[in-house]
């Protein structure tokens, strides 16, 4: 995972659920139009699958990983915003 990352999601507030799968993350978006597919592949992802809400990105065995460090990038927003 890259920096920006959670910004080509379409930043902190735009997911509104975050799974990690074995392979892949399935993110629920609430505006799938502020995905970034093109940033999700630059930042290093093997695939974008995008059907309404839900974008499935494929990041092969490191999906927990990935899951981890978005929901800390998360919640690290959200404790700046609230002090």
């Amino acid at each position: 995972m890259t920096p920006g990352t959670l910004e080509c999601l379409g930043g902190a507030r735009n997911i509104a659920r975050l799974e990690a799968c074995p392979t892949r993350l399935r993110v629920e978006v609430v505006n799938p139009a502020l995905v970034d597919a093109a940033g999700l592949y630059a930042s290093g992802v093997l695939g974008v699958v995008i059907s309404g809400h839900v974008i499935q990105v494929v990041v092969g065995g490191a999906a927990p990983s990935w899951a981890a460090r978005i929901e800390a990038e998360r919640a690290a927003l959200a404790a700046s915003a609230h002090p």
